[in-house]
């Protein structure tokens, strides 16, 4: 939960100092270490499939040392409204908390900053995060994840984009927001790599300007909060969230900053006007 509400205040920073604010899956990666009161020495265990303990360390005299990949931010920074609305689910829609912990647990797996973690892997996982939280059919899961991608993101009057993409060797032509066609090209993405297809480096980035990975991260935060909103409005309370995700070069950015998507506080929804 609090790596969910700390990509969620990620995605807001943009620029060469964006990092300095930013999260990632290790620095909410637990730690064991053993030790027994009286005693000077104290052990580490680690490792998932097989558990490594080892032992012999001093207190006060051994140092662990960072692996250099994992982010030192200035500061903890956290999404509040997002925590605290996560916390009324408890009682308002649980299930729907209990889904999206789950698809957050995915998309946590695929957002280790070490390099460790194949790219494919990542994307994989990114979109098992998206069959998990937006519970996909089994029949065309395609169709309807650019559907509710469009749906949960997507706002009126959204210009529409015409594109060809192919299924099973033939080629169908259709209209869709900016939304839609990147969850097209992620989900083409997801199936090239399903399938052992030869993909090349622009496979992975969306127009030519940013990679899926970074994207899937501001989709993902849009449309857990979209969700959330949608929880709300059926119980008739005032929807929690009104960021705007959209596509393009956000407020502060310099002239010379290539397009990509950003997330920005819309305030005219914050202040009730929308």
């Amino acid at each position: 939960m609090l790596f969910l509400c700390s990509l969620s205040s990620g995605v807001h920073h943009v620029g060469p100092n964006a990092g300095h604010s930013l999260f990632t899956t290790e620095n909410f990666s637990v730690v064991y270490q053993n030790f027994q009161v009286g005693k000077n020495s104290l052990s580490e265990s680690s490792g998932t499939i097989l558990t490594l303990t080892s032992i012999g360390y001093r207190i006060g005299s051994t140092k662990f040392v960072k692996p250099g990949y994992v982010p030192s931010p200035s500061r903890f920074e956290y999404d509040e409204t997002l925590l605290h609305s996560l916390a009324r689910l408890r009682r308002g829609d649980a299930r729907l908390l209990r889904r999206i912990m789950r698809a957050a647990s995915a998309f946590c797996e695929s957002y280790h900053n070490s390099p460790a973690l194949d790219v494919n892997a990542r994307i994989l996982l990114q979109a098992s995060a998206f069959e998990i939280l937006l519970d996909l059919p089994e029949k065309a899961p395609r169709k309807e994840f650019k559907n509710r991608v469009e749906e949960l993101c997507a706002r009126a009057g959204d210009r529409r984009i015409s594109y060809v993409y192919r299924i099973w060797g033939q080629k169908h032509r259709e209209s869709r927001t900016v939304f839609g066609l990147w969850a097209e090209r992620f989900y083409q993405l997801r199936n090239g790599i399903v399938h052992g297809d030869s993909l090349s480096r622009r496979d992975y980035v969306f127009r030519g300007a940013q990679h899926h990975v970074l994207i899937a991260a501001h989709v993902f935060v849009a449309c857990t909060k979209a969700l959330i909103n949608e929880a709300f409005r059926a119980r008739s309370r005032r929807p929690p969230h009104s960021d705007r995700i959209f596509w393009g070069r956000a407020l502060g950015d310099k002239k010379d900053a290539e397009a990509g998507f950003r997330t920005e506080v819309d305030w005219a929804a914050r202040l009730g006007y929308r």
